[in-house]
């Protein structure tokens, strides 16, 4: 009999301890279950220092992520794939591709690149995948337009004043970072003036005119981007006047009673002849006594051009005395 209750006490603990080791492991996934459910996914935010960079910039693409659990795990930033953005990622370099350790409540990650200066203008999408120990996970996007770098452009010119007649020479200098230069154009005081479509990009002018003239150039690049040059300021002064030169010509020993012409031969390298007069000189001025010699040409003549001449003609008075007279 003692044997007998002892197997039955033997097999009540043994089935005992069964079910309660099978009642501890329901109890633990149950709390684990419940834990899972009462646990938050995290959150992610991703931002970029530029958004509209040009080639050849760097940008860092900043992801930031939070667990309210604490049970922070992995990130990756990656630029997306064909299909899920918008213009060409030829030249693009993929980043982040693996994931990167996190850990705790909050954490963060970062890529940073350059824009190749081949890629292609347009819109490009990038994402953050956050995950955290419990297989909660978010995701965020941020997008970069790619900008076209504009030209740059340089004008000079060789000389800064010039003496009217002269000529002045701009030349402008001009280069494309991300491209090359469809053509420049040269304007003179805001007005275009001439077009090159290649190096070397020379302009030459020669002044009709005194003043003060701007010089100015514009660059167009292969995508149709223009920039501006400074300005280059010529002075033009005028040409120094030069003195007319005269000529008198007449007999030399004319006789009473003849008549006589005196010519005055005039030129300007200028073309600015303005007057002339012929007139004998006043008493003190001439050899001889003046006694009845008529005065001639008291007043200027008009003459113009580069030359010109006049012309006077009188008879000697009978009764002049003998003698030199200047004219």
């Amino acid at each position: 009999m003692n044997c007998c209750i002892r197997s039955k006490i033997s097999t009540f603990s043994i089935h005992w301890n069964c079910w309660r080791s099978l009642c501890i492991t329901i109890l633990i996934a149950f709390f684990g279950l419940i834990q899972g459910l009462n646990a938050a996914n995290p959150s992610a935010s991703l931002s970029v220092n530029k958004s509209r960079p040009k080639r050849g910039e760097t940008i860092t693409l900043s992801g930031n992520y939070r667990d309210t659990d604490g049970n922070l795990k992995a990130a990756t930033i990656r630029n997306l794939g064909s299909g899920n953005k918008s213009g060409s990622m030829s030249g693009f370099p993929s980043i982040g591709a693996a994931g990167e350790r996190l850990a705790g409540s909050r954490d963060s990650i970062s890529r940073i690149f350059t824009i190749p200066r081949g890629a292609k203008l347009g819109t490009y999408t990038f994402r953050t995948e956050v995950v955290d120990k419990t297989s909660g996970s978010a995701i965020r996007w941020r997008t970069v337009s790619v900008q076209n770098n504009k030209p740059t452009v340089s004008i000079s010119v060789s000389k800064t004043t010039i003496t009217e007649g002269g000529s002045v020479t701009a030349t402008a200098s001009a280069r494309d970072s991300d491209g090359s230069i469809k053509q420049v154009s040269f304007f003179r005081d805001g007005l275009l003036h001439k077009t090159d479509k290649s190096a070397p990009y020379k302009y030459t002018y020669r002044p009709a005119g005194v003043g003060t003239h701007r010089f100015q150039a514009s660059a167009v690049d292969n995508e149709g981007q223009s920039r501006s040059s400074n300005i280059a300021y010529v002075k033009v002064n005028p040409k120094p006047n030069a003195a007319p030169v005269a000529s008198l010509s007449a007999p030399s020993n004319p006789k009473r009673g003849e008549t006589i012409s005196i010519i005055g031969s005039y030129t300007d390298a200028d073309g600015n002849l303005s007057a002339a007069t012929i007139r004998d000189l006043g008493p003190g001025q001439k050899t001889g006594d003046r006694g009845a010699f008529p005065s001639m040409g008291p007043a200027g003549e008009p003459i113009s051009g580069v030359s010109d001449s006049i012309q006077r003609s009188f008879t000697i008075p009978v009764g002049t005395p003998l003698g030199t007279y200047t004219f």
